[in-house]
């Protein structure tokens, strides 16, 4: 969930940046230290800034160490350097963002909440800081929840980096880095195999998997004969930049990561296939074969997608595989997708920093309906915690599986655990929305239809509502239904899922001067120019007025904070941006006015000459959607 941030992305990102040279012969010990940090090298970074501090308490010096310890996942000690960035004279902006990531990540939800909101008060900017605060707000919110499934005692330590497993004839197989190797130079990663986190580990090493930097994220096809597996593209470290191509270095000077097929016979792996579609410009990993065999879906940050690494797959049409196509806007995020699994072509997992959570990576499910992947939930507890949880993958059955984490680990390492789903009845749980403003519907009806019965439940002052009682592969009918809303209905089948998440939208019936006010419509500090995060509710609005006979009237506002006539150019521009945005969505012209109102519509008492702290003058920078007209719902 994290801007720049995946340290599994960091590690399979060894070798990158190989035209930058060290500087260990400088005199100067700040060149030593600058050099390491720009070039990843954060574990030796660290000494050479505490040498530094000794000497001088520098601000960058500080702010760098702290990232080190970021970047190396020791979030408790990165902590204690950000905070002494912030109270510094010339902190650091990003210092504050940082350390509410850090607090975020260990559990500290409120007050990573609060320094979330300082950093977006401050003018500081993140393309996904609204969903870091969501997630804050959902991780309070359900740190109660029941859950569904239970972690087995036993867990498996991983000396490094977990980099996802997958079920083989009966064990679980996965891979680790083995430094000590005394006839091999390189890093290599053998293979290992666990009949259960009980079991013998066995080591499996085979020829293909000797290897420097990276090897790991695969997938067995469904009759085990084959492997799909993830490696770098390279054997090379440092390479000149006039021999980047011949050795599969990106023009960037890039070692990037591709996926390869092999045989699977007995514990080698042979016939090993560099396959089609990856390219030495991007990264393509975590390969997942589908039961079937004619889709793969993978990882990758090939230009184009939604965020930095997204999820895709490809089709094998007469023994090829064809372009790569991107899962979409549902499940991709502004941050990063790493490991998918599909569970009976139908449930699609996989591990994402981008979408609301618990903190860190987080475990996910879709479920495709009518040939579309839905919006992703939110495995819950116990699979997901404040810390990096990920790489989820069943066993012969999809009540028993694996992932990893690093909730218990020392910094810079895993271990993995297993799982059993608790049997017998699903929970499901939803809450009713207004589609446009989001908000709750308290008291909204939801009817369950289970075979001859009909089950009515009326969600709470909040908008949930929760039933015990489905049962695995039954078919549910559900309506929902509330005063002044459009009546909505699904069909589902209640699957293998920890939890079934029925949430819901209904369109509000619009009436003649009804208002709505939104104070996450943002814009670029002191500019007229839309957040990409704003474009979702702006999103929700033109699809309302798309198919409805509603004319709105958007107005702007700010604070009182700056001159009476900057404050309202400064609101007319904003309103016309939002404005035409929605016409580039579709929206007619008409249907749709920008106003603003500068200062002269203050929602408080915080005036000019009036001290108010900055949730108060938050209360008016607004946006405000006024219906204006109603000619009818039209479908």
């Amino acid at each position: 969930m994290y801007p720049d941030f995946n340290m599994r992305r960091i590690v399979l990102s060894i070798g990158a940046f190989l035209s930058l040279g060290f500087s260990f012969g400088q005199i100067w010990q700040e060149d030593v230290a600058n050099d390491l940090y720009n070039s990843r090298d954060y574990f030796h970074a660290i000494p050479e800034y505490e040498k530094l501090i000794k000497l001088n308490k520098n601000t960058e010096y500080l702010y760098k160490l702290g990232m080190c310890h970021y970047y190396l996942k020791d979030y408790t000690k990165a902590q204690v350097y950000l905070d002494e960035v912030k109270d510094k004279k010339d902190a650091v902006m990003e210092a504050f963002l940082y350390d509410a990531i850090c607090e975020h990540y260990l559990g500290m939800y409120k007050e990573a909440k609060f320094n979330y909101r300082l950093f977006q008060d401050m003018g500081g900017v993140s393309p996904n800081i609204l969903n870091y605060i969501e997630s804050c707000d959902y991780a309070l919110a359900n740190e109660a929840a029941v859950p569904l499934l239970e972690l087995d005692t036993h867990r498996i330590r991983i000396d490094g980096l977990y980099l996802g497993g997958a079920w083989h004839r009966g064990k679980l197989v996965y891979s680790e880095p083995d430094h000590q190797h005394d006839k091999v130079k390189k890093t290599i990663y053998p293979y290992y195999k666990v009949n259960d986190v009980e079991g013998e580990v066995v080591n499996e090493k085979g020829e293909p998997l000797f290897h420097q930097f990276y090897t790991g994220g695969l997938s067995f096809s469904a009759d085990g004969n084959e492997v799909y597996f993830t490696r770098n593209e390279s054997d090379e470290k440092f390479i000149k930049k006039k021999h980047y191509n011949k050795h599969n270095i990106s023009s960037e000077g890039v070692n990037t990561l591709g996926i390869y097929k092999a045989t699977v016979n007995h514990n080698k792996w042979t016939n090993v296939e560099h396959l089609n579609f990856n390219s030495i410009d991007h990264s393509c990993m975590h390969p997942c074969i589908s039961p079937d065999g004619n889709k793969l879906f993978f990882s990758s940050n090939r230009t184009g997608g939604f965020g930095g690494y997204d999820l895709y797959y490809v089709q094998k049409i007469n023994g090829e595989w064809g372009e790569a196509i991107n899962l979409g806007k549902y499940i991709n995020s502004l941050d990063d997708e790493m490991f998918p699994y599909i569970l009976n072509d139908t449930t699609l997992y996989f591990s994402s920093d981008g979408h609301i959570g618990y903190g860190g990576s987080d475990i996910y499910y879709s479920h495709k309906r009518d040939g579309m992947w839905q919006e992703p939930v939110n495995a819950g507890k116990p699979l997901n915690s404040s810390k990096d949880d990920f790489a989820l993958t069943f066993a012969e059955n999809d009540q028993h599986g694996f992932f990893g984490s690093d909730r218990f680990a020392e910094p810079g390492k895993d271990d993995i655990f297993s799982f059993t789903i608790k049997p017998d009845l699903i929970i499901g749980k939803g809450i009713v929305l207004d589609k446009l403003s989001l908000k709750p519907i308290p008291g909204a009806h939801v009817k369950i239809h289970t075979g001859d019965s009909i089950i009515d439940v009326l969600a709470d002052e909040n908008g949930r509502f929760e039933w015990d009682y489905f049962v695995h592969h039954q078919m549910y009918h559900i309506e929902f239904k509330a005063e002044k809303y459009e009546p909505e209905a699904m069909d589902f089948e209640a699957d293998t899922s920890i939890t079934l998440h029925l949430d819901k939208k209904l369109e509000p019936h619009l009436e003649k001067n009804m208002v709505f006010t939104f104070n996450d419509i943002l814009f670029e500090y002191n500019k007229a120019d839309l957040l990409p995060e704003s474009e979702k509710v702006l999103d929700r609005l033109a699809e309302v007025l798309l198919h409805s006979g509603a004319k709105v009237e958007l107005s702007a506002h700010t604070d009182s904070r700056g001159s009476d006539k900057y404050n309202l150019s400064l609101s007319q521009k904003r309103a016309l941006s939002a404005v035409n945005y929605l016409i580039s969505k579709g929206v007619a012209i008409e249907k749709a006015i920008g106003i603003g109102y500068g200062e002269t519509k203050l929602k408080n008492q915080c005036d000019d000459g009036i001290t108010c702290n900055e949730e108060e003058h938050t209360l008016n920078r607004r946006v405000e959607i006024k219906i204006i007209e109603v000619q009818g719902i039209t479908q």
